[in-house]
């Protein structure tokens, strides 16, 4: 464990070395100091009041910028209040669950903080979902109000119409649309002032999983429970710093999103947000706005650099200081172009919805260590254990267990979904960690196959597949065999289409770099490999791919 067991004094000491460097104290006058310590009296310091201490240090600084539109800090602490007095006269209460569906906005942004200075819980939504998908979410979290966007609007309609037991008065659009009250017309006769609720000490956060196998689970977070710790300890081993520009293309309401729009709001940096992601827009965003940092998935880094020639070099983003990646497997082929294209100025992390930030790699790390996901940061322990729960010597692959102070308190209304031991949790990854202490991703133990009795790992073909100049995306899965139990089959995107590889030439190239066991059966090629919306492979859908391409063949033999 990382300083866990530090005493008291040597960890603030710790987190106002960081904060000194990352800028938080810097132009607080006595009016806001006076400003802030009147909050701090009535609100437990944390995600909820973050844009009030901010306002209470730079009130015209912008907060956040989308477009042609701008907003300062005060302005933004305005709406934040406004609309979380709009949800107390609708009856929202601390504790209560509020879903938000929408694409990133301004008001997404308030929203999400408006229901944390009450108390409240935020339960966060694809704006994707349809009207089963939403009931579900509703029904399961028991949310009181659901807060949408217009472009979602005939989605609740629907669900609403259905039954999902939430009164009109508390389905509020955004912005005014036929058949719903609007949060804009509200606002407008709302008070702006701080909402009178009890001192909180809880403000809970739900995410739900993507639910690639059966329905999501809802990952429960208490975002007060030693959030600035943890903001101080992610600071320690990033560059940001209060006079940053930090651009969200990621929907906000996935995790990862979330967790770099409170640390920069911490921070008091200033947001710059897109609704959707498309390549050369984010590009072009990157270096006419001079955004100093940005969290992208794999995915969109590779469409990013699949770009003309002449785009990327038209846009170089030269001012970007930090490029985070992480919620997928990032290729260690990928790296290497993004090194190439973006410089020193990558970092990977591994964390997931359930467990939070865990390890961070920069750049030169991932050139020493390649395939590394880094380190485990301060105040956060990591071991790999077998089957048996036994702790596995450096080298040698088991899953991966986390303790720390971002951890979810569990799934909501199925705490033992979670695989626990003795404080840490694990989300089914598995690793290896070598002597220095740094992790190496293996795959998912779902994922895992068992070829002739032996254990074979998917993501150590994709590794060595990746390497193959004529692939261009990849993702192996275990089907089900006579002769050997399991086979791998890998499903793979040509680098040139109309001339793929045969399987001879790949199946030579993997007998070149793996053991002969782990080598593919079969090979396809494919346009594009399913992902859902934050790059994970959709493997599911590849076995249905498998067994009808199995079961085509079989017909064609017996015909």
């Amino acid at each position: 464990m990382k300083r866990m067991t530090d005493p008291i004094w040597k960890r603030l000491h710790r987190y106002y070395r960081v904060g000194k460097r990352a800028g938080m104290f810097e132009d607080l006058t006595v009016g806001g100091a006076i400003k802030l310590i009147e909050v701090l009296r009535h609100y437990k310091i944390g995600p909820g009041v973050a844009h009030t201490i901010a306002a209470a240090r730079h009130p015209s600084k912008p907060a956040v910028v989308m477009g042609q539109r701008f907003l300062s800090y005060a302005e933004l602490d305005e709406m934040i209040n406004r609309f979380a007095n709009i949800l107390l006269a609708r009856g929202i209460r601390p504790r209560d669950r509020v879903t938000l569906m929408m694409r990133n906005s301004p008001e997404y942004v308030a929203l999400f903080f408006a229901l944390f200075r009450i108390g409240a819980a935020a339960v966060h939504a694809s704006f994707h979902l349809k009207p089963r998908e939403l009931s579900y979410l509703l029904r399961h979290s028991e949310s009181r109000a659901v807060l949408f966007g217009a472009s979602q609007a005939e989605v609740v309609r629907e669900t609403m119409a259905k039954g999902a037991g939430i009164p009109p008065a508390r389905c509020l659009c955004v912005e005014p649309v036929e058949g719903f009250e609007d949060l804009e017309t509200l606002a407008r006769d709302t008070p702006a002032a701080m909402p009178k609720v009890p001192r909180q000490t809880m403000a809970h956060n739900f995410v739900y999983t993507s639910g690639t196998t059966g329905n999501p689970k809802g990952a429960v977070r208490d975002v007060n429970k030693d959030s600035m710790a943890n903001f101080f300890n992610i600071l320690e081993v990033t560059p940001f710093h209060h006079d940053d520009r930090h651009l969200i293309v990621c929907p906000i309401y996935h995790s990862g999103a979330q967790a770099f729009m409170m640390l920069n709001t911490a921070i008091g940096a200033t947001l710059y947000l897109l609704a959707e992601f498309e390549a050369e827009t984010v590009l072009r965003t990157l270096c006419e706005a001079r955004i100093d940092s940005v969290f992208l998935v794999p995915t969109m880094i590779a469409r990013i650099l699949d770009l003309p020639e002449e785009t990327l070099r038209r846009y170089r983003p030269r001012h970007l200081k930090a490029l985070f990646s992480g919620a997928a497997p990032f290729p260690v082929s990928l790296r290497d172009r993004a090194l190439a294209y973006f410089g020193d100025v990558l970092y990977d992390f591994y964390g997931s919805t359930e467990a939070g930030w865990v390890t961070v790699a920069n750049s030169e790390e991932m050139r020493r260590k390649r395939g590394t996901v880094g380190r485990p940061i301060a105040e956060t322990e990591v071991v790999i254990l077998d089957e048996a729960k036994n702790p596995l010597p450096p080298g040698e692959i088991g899953e991966l267990f986390v303790r720390n102070t971002m951890s979810m308190e569990g799934y909501f209304k199925d705490p033992g979904a979670i695989d626990r031991y003795e404080g840490f949790l694990s989300v089914g990854d598995l690793a290896w960690i070598d002597e220095e202490g740094y992790i190496f991703l293996a795959g998912r133990k779902t994922n895992m196959v068992i070829s002739g009795g032996v254990n074979v790992y998917p993501a150590e073909i994709e590794n060595v597949l990746e390497r193959h100049p004529d692939i261009k995306d990849v993702a192996v899965i275990g089907v089900p065999d006579e002769e050997w139990g399991e086979v791998l089959v890998a499903f793979y995107v040509p680098t040139h289409p109309e001339t793929p590889p045969t399987d001879e030439a790949l199946k030579a190239f993997c007998k070149e770099h793996l053991a002969n066991f782990k080598v593919p059966k079969r090979f396809h090629p494919l346009d594009e490999i399913p992902r859902n919306p934050t790059g994970k492979v959709l493997k599911r859908l590849l076995r249905e791919m498998e067994t009808d391409t199995g079961a085509e063949a079989e017909a064609h033999r017996s015909g």
